[in-house]
């Protein structure tokens, strides 16, 4: 194989939540557009749907399938390619449009900057239903911020829900 060559590789596992959320944002965008008329901004929604599952290094059949089926409108001929790579028999356009699920698109976890003496020093990803106690002692085990703190004991901390954390030292 030329160093040039990639490796067309279709795993059978399970999708992350992380793959899903992405798939179903696709979904909903690819959809609205598609009912508005608004083809560009759905090519644009398929760029971008194809950037982030290569970057989560998604190789999973049953999002690819999911995406080719919403391509077949767009580009028939290569979705239909596609389609019998990843290890179809049937035509992809008898296939049925896969269904906007909502619950993959609700966060449930925020990235929190951390500020001690008002200066960002790192992030944490915190979940949504963390209460403050929850999150002041998470915050104060974090090995980043521990090496800000020095040791000394925090006079403040200040946590402003979906926000952000300050520690006043």
């Amino acid at each position: 194989m030329n160093s040039g060559e990639s490796v067309w590789q279709v795993t059978t596992d399970a999708p992350t939540d992380a793959e899903l959320k992405v798939l179903h944002r696709a979904i909903k965008k690819i959809e609205e557009d598609t009912e508005r008329f608004s083809f560009n901004t759905g090519v644009s929604g398929f760029m971008i749907l194809v950037n982030e599952l290569t970057d989560l290094k998604c190789h999973k059949q049953d999002i690819l399938q999911a995406m080719l089926i919403m391509l077949a409108p767009y580009a028939p001929h290569i979705a239909e390619e596609l389609w019998r790579a990843v290890g179809n028999n049937t035509s992809v356009i008898d296939a049925a449009y896969p269904k906007l699920e909502e619950k993959y698109l609700v966060e449930t976890s925020k990235e929190y900057p951390i500020s001690i003496n008002g200066k960002m020093r790192t992030t944490m990803n915190i979940s949504l239903s963390a209460e403050q106690k929850e999150i002041e002692e998470m915050v104060l085990k974090n090995e980043t911020v521990q090496k800000w703190v020095e040791g000394k004991m925090p006079k403040k901390i200040i946590y402003v829900k979906n926000k952000m954390v300050n520690i006043v030292v």
